[in-house]
């Protein structure tokens, strides 16, 4: 009966030449079924010799050698494999997982690591699973009861550029779920205890765009809650809160779960308040852009009648035009012919008649266009896109204007910062030609103490970004000085650190710094998009904490990074270097004032020489005489070129008389 059915399989596979994939497949499974390893081979390199490039055999048939675990066999398969598809990840993954299976070394598991990576993959998930199998590779081979000082540092280098390298290539669809970050920061909490270390990787994750993603605040929350301590969880949730946009009732149920379990009466309620706003502003959102979306479809089904009708009306007047243009030639024809009719006539006769005027065709206007309903409410609807926005300047004294806002930035958030000021009578920001936001607009407020409130919000972090406050007046006729926010005198209870770590945040600096006193205030330097620049100002409430925590802090190592710290001096503004380096007041080193060797504006970095050429070669060939005249004059000592070189030098110039004494000294 077996003999039977082989012959059956055979029969198939000499139906075609080569064979069809598919009857090799249904082949190998009735061998597979018979559990026999030396056909079972067979049959697969049967298969593989007329279909060597599809991947998905070779990935059966190493799958199935893996089982049989003979080593040497298992490694010329896969060598083999990946010569042939060298696209194929999951080839170089399973290779991976084959060798560790072996016990093979660190150093053989890298270069089979770094081949796969030289490869070229056409795709992201593709290097992001040889990154995970090497990264897993490198978890595993940590003997954490021993001495693995080193074996961790390579996991973190090899991960940390793992990470770097999804991002830098593909952005943050390189690894859309931070599977390599979300890693890392388990494998701190839990095999190295460093919770601090797994809440800066998270910080990291949700600052490089995954801040509304509300599976990873959960992801988040869930390794503080196993990990850390109720006051970052709370921490954490708030911040999710006021975050996420894409499933906020998980937010708020986890919110108000945690309060229940760990929290008492009043964070209780504070929890419960807080989720109830939150999602009533939402609720808020989804309704206008739910009625936003229904006009769309509407203004989408009106146009499709338009344009049956605007397609009718074209397809007439094509026919109108065609029946003309035939009336047009039929009479054309007929009025030739009677033309030559009357020439032959007037041949015939020897005379030349006038035949009266020639018949000309007067074409007629063609139909005038149906104005479209859409083109018809374009001027209309022009004024919503890049309408310049109508500012009143009776009302500059309850006005403040905002700048460098996120363009993103919706209404409602701005009404949420600028609420505790006061009562909020319009925002107004200005859009571009296409609706939407240029990033700066205008907040209105019922009364004057509002602004005063308002400009104290200048350089607030609002969503990632630094927002710009000022008060509302025409530049053009108020021309006031730019006021700089901060002194610029030394404060001696005041800090400057520099050398931060971009990624440190203002909870981490304060973690560090409160130990040698009460913080009044941080302030973190960052560019005008929000990005760090790795420069903080910290507030001590007295001068002695400030003092105790230059000598305790300066030179401190956080992660990579040595920071500076020093009292706070900055200079003057707009003042020569030469006037800051005189009197008491001179500045003192690494205080963040900038460079010593310019005055005001500072050094170009290409000093570009401004000497004709002319004069520079003559310059030149001076150069060369005195070189060349210094050099004979060390080897023959001569009055006249010791009296050059003592010129040249700037001395004055010295008798035979002064020769005389200086030989004799010698």
């Amino acid at each position: 009966m077996k003999t039977a059915a082989v012959r059956a399989y055979g029969r198939g596979e000499s139906s075609t030449n080569p064979p069809e994939l598919e009857v090799y497949q249904e082949y190998i499974h009735f061998e597979l079924k018979a559990d026999d390893p030396a056909r079972i081979q067979c049959v697969y390199e049967r298969a593989l010799k007329d279909h060597c490039l599809v991947a998905e055999l070779w990935l059966q048939y190493t799958n199935y050698l893996n089982k049989l675990k003979v080593k040497k066999q298992i490694n010329e398969t896969y060598e083999r494999a990946l010569r042939n598809c060298p696209w194929a990840s999951q080839l170089w993954a399973n290779y991976m997982l084959a060798l560790e299976r072996q016990n093979t070394d660190f150093k053989q598991m890298k270069e089979l690591a770094d081949r796969s990576l030289s490869v070229g993959f056409a795709d992201a998930a593709d290097y992001l699973l040889i990154w995970c199998q090497y990264c897993d590779y490198l978890k595993r081979r940590i003997q954490w009861d021993k001495d693995h000082g080193e074996q961790l540092e390579t996991f973190r280098l090899t991960i940390e550029r793992a990470a770097d390298f999804m991002f830098e290539n593909y952005g943050k669809d390189g690894d859309p779920e931070a599977t390599l970050q979300q890693y890392w920061a388990h494998i701190e909490a839990n095999n190295c205890k460093n919770i601090e270390k797994g809440r800066e990787i998270w910080n990291i994750i949700m600052q490089g765009g995954h801040g509304a993603e509300a599976a990873l605040w959960l992801q988040y929350y869930r390794l503080e809650r196993m990990f850390g301590d109720t006051k970052h969880c709370r921490r954490i949730l708030q911040r999710a809160l006021n975050s996420v946009t894409d499933w906020p009732e998980s937010i708020t149920h986890a919110y108000i779960t945690f309060e229940r379990e760990e929290g008492d009466l009043e964070q209780y309620d504070t929890a419960v308040a807080k989720c109830e706003a939150q999602m009533e502003r939402i609720n808020e959102r989804r309704a206008k852009a739910a009625e936003k979306e229904q006009a769309i479809q509407d203004a989408k089904k009106r146009e499709k009648p338009d344009k049956k009708a605007q397609k009718k009306e074209k397809q007439l007047s094509i026919g109108i035009s065609d029946s003309q243009s035939q009336e047009t030639g039929s009479k054309g024809m007929s009025d030739t012919r009677r033309k030559r009719k009357l020439e032959n006539q007037s041949q015939e006769r020897g005379n030349f008649a006038d035949h009266g005027p020639k018949s000309s065709i007067i074409s007629s206007e063609p139909p005038a266009k149906k104005l479209k309903e859409k083109d018809v409410k374009a001027p209309e609807e022009a004024g919503q896109h890049g309408e310049s926005v109508q500012h009143d300047s009776s009302k500059d004294n309850v006005t403040v204007f905002i700048s460098n806002l996120d363009f993103t930035l919706p209404e409602e958030r701005l009404r949420e910062v600028f609420e505790k000021c006061g009562r909020i009578s319009n925002i107004r920001l200005v859009k571009n030609y296409k609706g939407k936001s240029k990033g700066f607009g205008y907040v209105e407020f019922t009364e004057c103490n509002a602004v005063l409130k308002a400009l104290k919000l200048d350089r607030e972090f609002v969503d990632g970004r630094p927002m710009f406050v000022s008060r509302c007046e025409d530049r053009s006729i108020v021309k006031s000085a730019p006021q700089f926010k901060y002194a610029n005198k030394m404060e001696k209870n005041k800090l400057f650190i520099k050398g931060l770590p971009f990624t440190i945040t203002r909870d981490a600096l304060e973690t560090i710094f409160k130990e040698h006193g009460t913080i009044k205030d941080i302030r973190m330097v960052t560019y005008r998009n929000g990005s760090p620049k790795g420069i903080a100002f910290l507030e001590y409430e007295d001068e002695a904490s400030a003092s105790q925590a230059v000598m305790k802090t300066n030179g401190l190592q956080i992660g990579e990074h040595i920071i500076s710290v020093d009292i706070s001096n900055p200079p003057e503004r707009r003042t020569p270097l030469s006037t800051r380096l005189d009197g008491p007041g001179a500045r003192l080193a690494n205080l963040g004032s900038g460079k010593r060797d310019t005055d005001i504006r500072g050094k170009a970095r290409t000093q570009v020489s401004l000497v004709p050429r002319a004069v520079r070669q003559t310059t030149g060939a001076a150069t060369g005489k005195s070189s060349l005249s210094a050099t004979s004059t060390d080897k023959m000592p001569s009055a006249a070129g010791d009296a050059r070189s003592s010129s040249s030098n700037g001395g004055s110039a010295m008798s035979n008389d002064d020769f005389r004494k200086m030989l004799l000294k010698k």
